[in-house]
């Protein structure tokens, strides 16, 4: 049995739900609102097993189950999203499924003319953009962040412990891995295959490849030839007609883990949970 609870945290609004004791199936009804400051942020909700509850040592950590991880950028507003989410927790061992959670959500906005201009303001500061930080100075400033939140919120009522935070918080999240890296690297393998297939064709209009293909496009180069201030409406509808086309096909649900796409199911995590330095 587990004694678990749930934290979801988005901004600076942290909250945490009451411990479900000596459950496997721990059912809540508990409502929270929070305000949107940036749409393209994520709420974080991670669920704990509550270690301190049967009289254990004051020592024990408690326990993570896992966490969910949601993007508002991927919310309709007035629309309530209810679905069942996978907790997935990445152990030494490998991965492994501890449970699932239902979440029902929904995004409001009292006007649309705001929401929409929230897109038009940058994400940092000026003055980052002016002169922004080094790597060093992101990190240690991460980490005193963490101490600041973790010693704010130990004061809280219910208090949250340090590890329950470093978890929210995706401390150590930036140390180099072996997966990380390949997950980075398909990352930008695909970013880059729009412009490799891009190349292809061009060089199958080149060789004649397909003839129909390669009289069409010279009619269209003839046709932007001869009337030049056509290039720019003419680039401006084919983003237009992409773009129609690519919302035809958008996901209508919630997109879950990738477990292909994090090189979970290929790689050997020893390296991944080694200290540094190492204690292998």
């Amino acid at each position: 049995m587990i004694d678990a609870y749930c934290v979801a945290k988005y901004g600076q609004k942290w909250i945490s739900t009451r411990t479900i004791i000596n459950s496997f199936n721990p059912m809540r009804n508990e409502h929270y609102a929070w305000e949107v400051s940036d749409p393209c942020a994520v709420i974080t909700i991670g669920v704990f097993d509550n270690c301190h509850l049967q009289g254990q040592n004051g020592g024990v950590k408690d326990s993570r189950i896992g966490k969910v991880r949601i993007w508002l950028c991927a919310l309709k507003t007035s629309r309530v999203y209810n679905h069942l989410y996978l907790i997935i927790l990445l152990l030494p061992c490998g991965m492994k499924k501890m449970g699932e959670i239902q979440l029902a959500m929904r995004l409001s906005c009292c006007s649309l003319f705001d929401l929409l201009q929230m897109y038009l303001q940058p994400m940092l500061p000026s003055l980052h953009y002016l002169h922004p930080l080094s790597i060093h100075q992101i990190d240690s400033m991460r980490y005193q962040t963490t101490q600041i939140v973790s010693m704010r919120l130990r004061c809280a009522e219910p208090p949250l412990r340090k590890e329950v935070v470093a978890y929210e918080l995706d401390v150590g999240s930036k140390m180099w891995s072996i997966r990380r890296s390949k997950t980075n690297h398909y990352r930008i393998a695909g970013i880059q295959s729009g412009l490799i297939a891009f190349c292809k064709w061009f060089d199958h209009v080149c060789t004649w490849k397909n003839h129909v293909i390669t009289i069409l496009v010279h009619m269209l180069f003839l046709r932007l030839v001869c009337f030049p201030w056509m290039i720019l409406s003419t680039i401006f509808l084919y983003i237009i007609l992409i773009g129609t086309w690519n919302y035809r096909g958008r996901p209508r649900l919630l997109s879950y883990m990738d477990i292909r796409l994090s090189q979970v199911d290929t790689t050997h995590m020893d390296e991944e949970f080694d200290t540094f330095p190492t204690s292998q």
